[in-house]
């Protein structure tokens, strides 16, 4: 085992990794059950989960269409011809980016229809979906700024001359990265007014919210950094030698990925102290939380495997000698992305439901 060298407030917790036991390469570890979604020729990507649906781009190499799958076949739902991409789901509602044949507009599935949220002659992208709520950054022409639809009307919730961009939503609370000239630093809308949380002379960037709480990357001169708003104060989650970054909050919790020397690894903070999730001579990334369970890819020195922190242990979710990528989590459901060796195709893993019948003696 690795020896962490971790100050501040960071406190190493050694965990129990379950290896899947499989006889057969991609097994299922016990208590789950994987299905593999598509299989076909084409490239499916960028995964994203709520509930029973899934949504993801599929590239059959014309262009990329939006494909939503809700336990039966696959349903596309981008009606263009033209590249939609980036897709997002929040209950019944998918947002995605759509080429349109001069520029990209933002794209609204809801209740089997899709509707083209924006119509101008400059690029709408990386929209977000939080309830009825949509936010993405227009650029228009000189720079870009930060647009929000609450389900009837389109409002403009920056109007300045440098760049506002990376919006994330979360009910009626909006969050990005807007450049003051200098560096950037980060602002929050609350519904009714805008704030700007940070106000110093290094990058603040990264922003995630999850209700009134906004997690974010800050450069603190030397590395970068977690902070962490809590509606009142703002708290330095990390303070060390090495780059933290990659925060995702849900609830309570908090994750991300920091590098320890030699590879990343995985952290994670339940409002007492930040805990090393993992400890290993390979990289662990791009993590992602659901309440309190967390999901990366880690390498295990041959390909690219997914893993699942339940608050106790960690499991092993795939275990094969292809690349399992870019993991997403909604309940007690995960998808990803796999290489076969000549394209990518999307696959979901489910923690089955403990028995609650009687056991004998």
């Amino acid at each position: 085992m690795k020896t962490s060298n971790s100050s501040g407030m960071i406190v190493t917790v050694t965990l129990v990794l379950l290896f899947a036991a499989c006889g057969l390469a991609g097994a299922d570890p016990p208590g789950w059950t994987s299905v593999q979604i598509t299989d076909n020729h084409y490239i499916d990507s960028q995964p994203r989960i709520f509930g029973s649906k899934i949504v993801w781009q599929e590239f059959d190499w014309l262009d990329s269409q939006i494909l939503l799958y809700d336990g039966a076949a696959p349903t596309r739902i981008s009606d263009k011809n033209f590249d939609n991409l980036n897709p997002r789901i929040a209950e019944s509602m998918v947002v995605w980016q759509g080429y349109d044949g001069s520029d990209f507009e933002v794209f609204l599935h809801d209740a089997n229809a899709t509707r083209q949220l924006t119509d101008n002659s400059y690029n709408d992208e990386k929209p977000r979906v939080s309830s009825s709520t949509v936010v993405w950054e227009g650029y228009e022409g000189t720079d870009s700024e930060i647009f929000l639809y609450d389900g009837r009307t389109v409002k403009k919730l920056t109007d300045n001359q440098y760049d506002d961009c990376r919006p994330r939503i979360s009910d009626s609370a909006v969050v990005w990265q807007g450049h003051d000239g200098t560096d950037w630093e980060i602002f929050l809308y609350d519904g009714t007014r805008t704030r700007q949380l940070t106000d110093n002379s290094y990058d603040d960037d990264a922003p995630e919210v999850f209700g009134s709480r906004v997690v974010w990357c800050g450069d603190d001169g030397t590395d970068t950094e977690i902070f962490l708003y809590d509606a009142n104060t703002t708290a330095q989650l990390t303070r060390n030698r090495h780059p933290d970054c990659q925060a995702q909050l849900s609830d309570s919790i908090v994750v991300w990925q920091a590098f320890d020397g030699s590879d990343w690894e995985i952290f994670f903070y339940d409002g007492t102290t930040p805990r090393q999730l993992t400890d290993n001579d390979y990289d662990d990334q791009q993590p992602r939380v659901f309440e309190s369970a967390v999901v990366w890819e880690g390498h295990d020195g041959i390909d690219w495997e997914i893993f699942f922190y339940d608050g106790t242990e960690i499991t092993q979710l795939t275990n094969n000698t292809d690349d399992d990528r870019k993991p997403q989590i909604h309940g007690c459901k995960v998808v990803w992305e796999r290489y076969d060796g000549f394209d990518w195709d999307i696959f979901l893993a489910e923690r089955l439901a403990p028995s609650t019948g009687a056991t004998g003696p």
